[in-house]
């Protein structure tokens, strides 16, 4: 798989393509750098969040020829998250006193999308407020009406998860016996 980041009419600054191994070894690299100027700064305690499968996403839905998720996209999405834990792991050694907690939402997203009535859902693919394809093709307008029972969506619009959505990933992260952090809850770094 190829991926292309940027506008190609931008110019050659900020169209490239990547092979999808390079294209996570990148992000990783750039965020390493981000994450070692937050610790030269005084930052010692951080939360690393993982990307949710962004290939389950509305606006994905919508563009996808199949009636599933754009696998290739949550392929690259979990080749990021692996790198993002080694990452947790390799910095905690070259940043002394540094705490990282790495936050898995990946999983717990994937679980609201595969058995959304598990959660309180009856909507797991399409957008609260969105135009198109499940609400995915153009996102929420001004002075669009959403949809009457917001609660019971995973996604706001074609990209964002509601309040709801949103509100489970938070509790699953940060209550005292979260499963969803490694290696100790959010939670647990805060008491430290």
């Amino acid at each position: 798989m190829t991926t292309s980041l940027g506008n190609p009419d931008s110019g050659p600054n900020t169209y490239f393509h990547h092979s999808t191994r390079h294209f996570a070894c990148n992000i990783s690299s750039i965020f390493t750098i981000v994450l070692q100027r937050l610790y030269k700064l005084g930052a010692r305690k951080m939360v690393l969040v993982g990307s949710g499968p962004l290939g389950c996403i509305p606006n994905y839905l919508s563009q996808s020829s199949n009636n599933g998720c754009v696998e290739d996209i949550n392929n690259l999405i979990m080749l990021f998250n692996s790198r993002l834990i080694d990452l947790t792991n390799t910095l905690k050694h070259t940043l002394p006193g540094s705490l990282f907690v790495y936050q898995n939402i990946y999983n717990r997203f994937s679980d609201m999308i595969n058995r959304p009535s598990n959660y309180g859902f009856t909507e797991a693919a399409k957008a609260c407020c969105g135009n198109g394809r499940d609400g995915g093709e153009l996102t929420c307008l001004p002075l669009q009406q959403p949809c009457a029972s917001r609660n019971q969506y995973i996604f706001w619009d074609s990209y964002h998860p509601t309040q709801a959505a949103n509100a489970i990933i938070a509790y699953s992260s940060y209550s005292q016996y979260a499963t969803d952090c490694i290696p100790i809850s959010i939670y647990q770094l805060a008491q430290m």
